[in-house]
């Protein structure tokens, strides 16, 4: 898959209805998110979130793609600026970018990469976007990477399920989980892991 990266600075912040930018495609086209940096211009505290967009509104002016990789392919989709007079429908993703107060201020998220699920032991209620599945051995489920998903394994008896990811190289040894909320990053974690395979795939 080709990468490339974009970025604008707008003087409007949006509103809870308009946002400030977005990724627009097409159905027919799709895309991986990889990185997301938002900065503060001003001396006002403000949170930005990230939203899934499902009708198209009025976008802004599109950014210019910066392509990583030569010859490839034309971008799947394009960065645009401020919407305007007609908000699109959106889908909060429980992802928030708070701002400081002060110019600067800022937030780097990164996400994983898409993989495949399968349960192997116990059962496990998976869910994203609003939607929860129950799985019993020998279920699998698919996580695209940048959807937040709140998994919960079994009181009753021991889970464990096995997991195909694709990731960036630059994750090789190093864990790929990100936490929607930062507070859960030191808490105490009851599962363990076990990496059979970490490997780069030679084109």
């Amino acid at each position: 898959m080709a990468r490339f990266s974009a970025g604008l600075r707008t003087a409007s912040a949006g509103s809870t209805t308009l946002p400030s930018a977005a990724l627009a495609g097409s159905a027919s086209n799709g895309f991986i998110l990889r990185e997301v940096a938002v900065f503060n211009t001003t001396i006002t505290a403000c949170v930005y979130k990230l939203v899934r967009l499902s009708t198209a509104g009025t976008p802004g002016a599109g950014a210019t793609e910066a392509e990583w990789d030569e010859d490839g392919p034309a971008p799947a989709c394009t960065l645009a600026g401020v919407y305007t007079s007609t908000a699109p429908t959106t889908t909060e993703l429980g992802i928030l970018f708070p701002l400081g107060a002060a110019i600067g201020s800022g937030v780097v998220r990164t996400f994983g990469g898409p993989g495949i699920r399968c349960l192997l032991a116990g059962e496990i209620r998976v869910e994203v976007n609003g939607a929860a599945h129950s799985l019993r051995p020998g279920e699998a489920w698919f996580e695209a990477g940048p959807d937040p998903v709140l998994a919960r394994a079994s009181e009753r008896e021991p889970t464990s399920f096995a997991r195909v990811m694709i990731l960036p190289r630059e994750l090789q040894g190093k864990p790929s989980i990100r936490y929607v909320r930062p507070e859960d990053h030191d808490k105490p974690k009851t599962q363990s892991y076990q990496v059979f395979c970490d490997e780069f795939i030679t084109p």
